[in-house]
């Protein structure tokens, strides 16, 4: 629909109302793509560890959003404890989610009175997250940690 010569009173005049639905068909689109930012309630049982145990008392931030076929989680756990030497620490993937491909990234760890970088995973079909130590595979050593990240991945 165009007006033609930009005067208003020949060609076809823009209807508002008209344009109105169609924006408003817009937005519920971007709305149903656009997931806002949720809240994942504890659960001690969404916190194990591969080759050990993790407990997790307690987090300061742990959410999610989905965007389309993407999921973006964030985490921040200030009072937790590792037993044993575990290869893994897992994160339950939320909302009921898997993961599509395999990747990965970095996250934060403090742990034994220093801070590194450990590395994480989403593997293709996996309900978890999977921290490393780092790239290497070295095991998680016992005691009390701290450890954030923000990951993004594809999910089905």
């Amino acid at each position: 629909m165009i007006d033609d010569d930009g005067t208003g009173t020949t060609g076809t005049v823009l209807n508002n109302a008209w344009l109105q639905t169609i924006y408003g068909q817009i937005d519920a689109a971007d709305a149903a793509l656009v997931g806002p930012w949720t809240p994942v309630p504890y659960n001690a049982a969404d916190f194990t560890a591969t080759g050990g145990t993790w407990a997790v008392a307690t987090f300061n931030t742990f959410v999610y959003m989905r965007v389309g076929n993407m999921l973006t989680v964030a985490f921040q756990m200030s009072n937790s404890t590792i037993g044993g030497s575990p290869v893994s620490l897992d994160i339950k993937i939320p909302g009921g989610f898997t993961s599509a491909w395999h990747i990965g990234g970095t996250y934060s760890l403090f742990q034994g009175g220093g801070a590194n970088s450990g590395y994480w995973a989403a593997i293709n079909g996996n309900t978890v997250i999977n921290l490393h130590r780092d790239i290497l595979g070295s095991p998680f050593t016992a005691g009390a940690n701290y450890v954030a990240g923000v990951f993004t991945f594809s999910i089905v």
